[in-house]
């Protein structure tokens, strides 16, 4: 069967392969070894549309000069990239 895989990680172009896999174990089946899902896909699947990201765009408004605290947002990042959990609440000046 023709199917994508990667086997690396890296940019699409270079990490995503296209060609001939072994066919499924029988017909209509596919043994799923790992499955991932962004969480934008698992938001879409529940119906959420984003409305509240959007009216929070439009109430923010950064000024030249505004500044923010992303020291404390990149030690948040971190967390989550050593496999915690990371938030941070900052004030926006307005």
């Amino acid at each position: 069967m023709l199917a994508p895989w990667y086997d690396r990680q890296g940019p699409a172009a270079e990490a995503l392969q296209y060609g001939e896999l072994p066919d499924p174990p029988s017909p209509g089946e596919v043994r799923v070894t790992v499955s991932g899902a962004n969480p934008g896909d698992t938001k879409k699947r529940r119906g959420w549309t984003g409305s509240a990201r959007r009216q929070a765009a439009r109430d923010l408004t950064v000024e030249v000069g505004d500044r923010f605290p992303l020291a404390e947002i990149a030690k948040a990042h971190d967390r989550v990239d050593a496999g915690g959990h990371g938030r941070v609440l900052i004030d926006v000046p307005r």
